[in-house]
């Protein structure tokens, strides 16, 4: 089934119900093809945790500032890491007051639109 749809980016696949085979997902732009097989379908719910919101950063400077992580690497979370990654230090996020206060700012100039 082809989506009718054109995406900008891809967060995220959803289905109510798990999927018999593989899936495919492709993006011409990039000429590639992704394959998520029915093993690799899994609940990104958080049951009983809190999540705590330390900091932000943009997806652009994410991109600059990470290094690689490669499967198999020890983390805080995890004995091995089961995909590589991108890891960034937490203090290179930018404190939280920063963007509450960008967000007041643009929630005042579309009140006075």
């Amino acid at each position: 089934m082809k989506s009718k749809s054109i995406f900008f980016a891809l967060s995220y696949l959803y289905t109510p119900n798990l999927p018999d085979g593989t899936i495919g997902v492709h993006s011409p732009n990039l000429d590639k093809t992704y394959l998520v097989d029915s093993m690799g379908w899994g609940n990104i719910w958080v049951y009983g945790m809190d999540i705590i919101l330390g900091g932000y950063i943009t997806r652009g400077e994410f991109r600059q500032k990470a290094h690689h992580l490669p499967a198999g690497s020890h983390t805080f979370q995890y004995p091995r890491t089961r995909t590589e990654n991108l890891a960034l230090p937490f203090h290179q996020l930018h404190p939280l007051i920063e963007l509450f206060s960008k967000a007041q700012k643009w929630q005042g100039r579309s009140k006075m639109k």
